[in-house]
């Protein structure tokens, strides 16, 4: 364990080691290629690039791609931050027989008792009564009277 430990610690100085050189390396590259850069300009140099830059021309399909890239940029971004959400949202349930099932679980009713729900509530829609479903029912006591009643006077 100690062995491992000892030569993945030696690694990892040995990639830091490197990581800086690169750093260095490049920082030197960078600034050896600005010191070229900052060199003062005559008057003249500065006319001749002021005179190219008011010459040159506009081109309008550069400046188009560009927008069109920007635009399909927030297009994409805007997709993926939506797919986000909705990843995290559940989707509702709205499936009669998994409710009920679920019911009969909690409440601990038996394949029967769902069975005389089922059967009450059809008698109920028969008679006009408008029940979405034998859920109804078993949340609503009045209502279960009224379809025991009718269903004892048939």
């Amino acid at each position: 364990m100690n062995a491992e430990h000892r030569t993945q610690s030696a690694e990892r100085r040995r990639c830091r080691r490197r990581a800086w050189a690169f750093c260095l390396c490049s920082a030197v590259c960078v600034l050896s290629s600005a010191l070229h850069v900052s060199a003062n300009p005559t008057q003249e140099d500065v006319f001749k690039s002021i005179n190219q830059s008011v010459d040159s021309t506009v081109d309008g399909t550069k400046l188009l791609a560009v927008l069109a890239a920007g635009v399909g940029i927030v297009i994409i971004l805007v997709l993926f931050n939506k797919r986000q959400v909705r990843e995290a949202t559940p989707r509702p349930l709205n499936h009669q027989g998994k409710l009920m099932r679920e019911l009969m679980k909690t409440a601990g009713l038996k394949s029967g008792e769902a069975r005389q729900l089922k059967t009450l509530a059809d008698g109920l829609e028969a008679a006009g009564e408008p029940l979405e479903s034998p859920v109804t029912l078993m949340l609503c006591p009045s209502l279960m009277q009224r379809a025991r009643g009718r269903n004892r006077a048939d």
